[in-house]
């Protein structure tokens, strides 16, 4: 037991840290962005890709992770980018960043 805890970091408080990193392309919009809040493992599509939740509580249960909330992924997203439209996208916004881009490319340019 102890030789095969030492093969996962863990983190100040106590939790495993995740050790696994994926290269490939996402398949989901969230997919590595999300972190559960009891064992900081990444929470993913689930269930056919219905909802997210925590891997590791889908996976080896209450013991390792006591999270057991289910998020509709679609719900999720359609929030996040609405959010994501109204905050990030609005027009005063963009015009802000878009002045602010071209001052600092004019600097770079001298």
């Amino acid at each position: 037991m102890r030789e095969r805890g030492t093969r996962y970091s863990r983190s100040a408080d106590g939790r495993i840290k995740t050790h696994r990193v994926r290269t490939g392309r996402a398949r989901h919009l969230l997919s590595g962005f999300l972190e559960c809040e009891g064992c900081g493992a990444a929470f993913h599509a689930l269930n056919s890709v219905v909802t997210y939740g925590c891997g590791w509580h889908q996976k080896r249960g209450p013991i390792m992770c006591w999270v057991s909330l289910r998020v509709p992924r679609l719900a999720l997203e359609a929030r996040l980018l609405d959010a994501v439209r109204e905050c990030v996208l609005d027009p005063d916004r963009m015009l802000f960043v878009i002045e602010r881009a071209l001052e600092h490319t004019a600097e770079i340019d001298v």
